[in-house]
């Protein structure tokens, strides 16, 4: 399940989040919550035949870390734009989605 969950936040982050979403989520929060909203769709999608209402609260909880997560990376950012930062808070932000994913699983 970490290796489905782990496709969804990536399939999310890099296929499924065109520039134009990037921007928009760098302006305006609306802009963040749709692409949180692609990743709990996708982590449902790959999660299929283990729909549960436990799943659906991992879902809504990974949602929830991911928007938090993304929300820090872009106020970061936004004071930060000089030498490594935006490679350090890129890499950063994804190993926060795995490492995520990883504790949310074992609670749930």
């Amino acid at each position: 399940m970490f290796v489905r969950l782990l496709l969804a936040s990536l399939l999310a982050d890099f296929v499924f989040q065109p520039s134009r979403l990037v921007e928009w989520k760098r302006q305006k929060f609306g802009g963040l919550l749709v692409h949180v909203g692609i990743v709990s769709v996708l982590s449902l999608v790959v999660g299929f035949g283990f729909w549960t209402r436990r799943y659906f609260a991992l879902v809504v909880a990974l949602g929830a870390v991911h928007l938090a997560i993304d929300w820090l990376k872009i106020a970061v950012d936004h004071r930060r734009t000089d030498g490594y930062w935006p490679l350090s808070t890129f890499l950063v932000d994804q190993v926060l989605h795995a490492a995520s994913i990883a504790v949310l699983l074992s609670i749930f």
